[in-house]
């Protein structure tokens, strides 16, 4: 049963301002339209560049986009919002840092990441931090990764786009099979080896799930030379809508369940 909040006493709407997160203080104070909902009024830092979310020496900060950028200026009530979230060397434990309560991403469906432990169990703390992340760039080396536990602890992503990816698994194409018409776009750049143990007909098999509109890009460092040639023109005299260029495999599908195969 909903409470009346503002019909509280002063005295205890200000001390809901004193329990409540900088975060969460702002969404009452948004929702209600009033910040005498749980006063003082909470203050919020705009950061125009890229916030970062970086372990350093067993130490969570918040920095800007560049790696020396000076680490953001915090204290118990400060509320920093900026447009993307990036997160740099982190696992599961620093995602229970008290940090991530002083942040508002606006809109907070785009997240990146670089070097980051991709075990289940930072996928399901992660989800407790954002549950509705829509797209998501994975960068440098990663551990534990598995494309069953990233698709659904995360039914809503839609764009996925892996790069310079030494260990990403090369079961990729049946592994997201059962999750055929989630994704919008599937790419993987500088993933080295990615396609070595991929055929024609996996790759097929893949596409017909997806959505007409869906795009997967791979670029030519996926495989050997010989085998990445061989497998695009493949794909070409299969798939009308197949294109190459520039070193990149880029699958554009229309009606692609439709084709005859």
């Amino acid at each position: 049963m909903p409470y009346p909040i503002a019909k509280l006493a002063y005295g205890l709407r200000c001390r809901l301002h004193d329990l409540a997160t900088p975060l969460e203080r702002y969404h009452l104070q948004t929702a209600a339209g009033n910040p005498s909902i749980c006063p003082p009024i909470q203050t919020v830092q705009i950061i125009s560049d890229e916030i970062t979310f970086r372990n350093e020496d067993g130490n969570t900060v918040l920095k800007g986009r560049a790696i020396l950028s000076d680490p953001v200026p915090l204290n118990e009530d400060s509320l920093v919002c900026g447009t993307t979230l990036a997160f740099c060397n982190t696992n599961s434990q620093n995602l229970t840092s008290p940090i991530l309560y002083n942040l508002l991403i606006r809109p907070p469906k785009k997240l990146t990441f670089h070097c980051c432990d991709f075990s289940n169990n930072f996928l399901k703390t992660l989800k407790l931090f954002n549950p509705y992340i829509t797209s998501m760039n994975i960068g440098g080396c990663l551990s534990g990764f598995a494309f069953a536990d990233l698709m659904t602890t995360f039914p809503m992503l839609e764009r996925l786009q892996i790069m310079i990816r030494p260990n990403v698994p090369k079961t990729w194409a049946t592994d997201l099979l059962p999750f055929g018409s989630q994704l919008n776009l599937l790419g993987f750049l500088s993933c080295r080896d990615v396609l070595i143990n991929t055929t024609c007909d996996d790759i097929i098999a893949f596409l017909q799930v997806q959505k007409w509109y869906f795009q997967l890009k791979i670029d030519s460092v996926s495989a050997p030379k010989e085998y990445f040639k061989k497998l695009n023109r493949e794909l070409q005299h299969r798939l009308p809508h197949t294109r190459y260029s520039n070193g990149y495999i880029r699958s554009f599908m229309d009606r692609v369940s439709e084709l005859s195969l």
